[in-house]
């Protein structure tokens, strides 16, 4: 209803003049990239908000008092102190983008090459078990091996935080 030839944007796009003909937003790698930032960012914006109101704003504050732009107080102490959050909500949503199954066929249809619609067509278009076994195991082992760098970001990260004195 929103990226198809008759959907909001294409719409929107032609009655402001902008384009003639519709502009083919599905079926194609650019729709199931709108379509998993839509659905999974969310689950981003969650994880980094649980870090970031435990900053202190006290912080904050002294940075400003000190001279520091707004985009100085970002760089140099909300985000070191958020990264702990941007690693979980990076890997949780690297995981669920991997096997997303339901909007790459909905959005890129049958010939998009993703892993997870590769098995569930080589399990229940093909019937190819093995080669869907093959891909499971493929996107399980890749799914771990991807994991561990945002762990230890992760792990750098709790570690390099100062300590809430309570």
């Amino acid at each position: 209803m929103i990226l198809g030839p008759r959907g909001l944007v294409n719409t929107a796009l032609k009655s402001a003049g902008i384009i003639d003909r519709p502009l083919p937003l599905m079926f194609n790698d650019g729709g199931v990239i709108v379509g998993l930032v839509h659905i999974f960012i969310p689950f981003a914006v969650l994880a980094i908000l649980a870090v970031y109101v435990k900053i202190e704003k006290t912080l904050l504050e002294a940075a400003m008092v000190l001279g520091a732009s707004p985009l100085k107080v970002f760089l140099r102490v909300v985000l070191p102190l958020s990264l702990p959050g941007v690693a979980t909500a990076a890997s949780i949503v690297y995981l669920l983008s991997l096997g997303a199954i339901v909007t790459p066929l909905l959005l890129g249809g049958q010939q998009q090459n993703m892993l997870g619609t590769m098995i569930y067509n080589q399990m229940l278009v093909y019937y190819n078990f093995p080669a869907a076994s093959a891909a499971a195991i493929l996107l399980t082992g890749s799914a771990a091996i991807a994991v561990i760098p945002f762990q230890l970001v992760d792990r750098w990260a709790t570690r390099k935080l100062p300590s809430r004195r309570t």
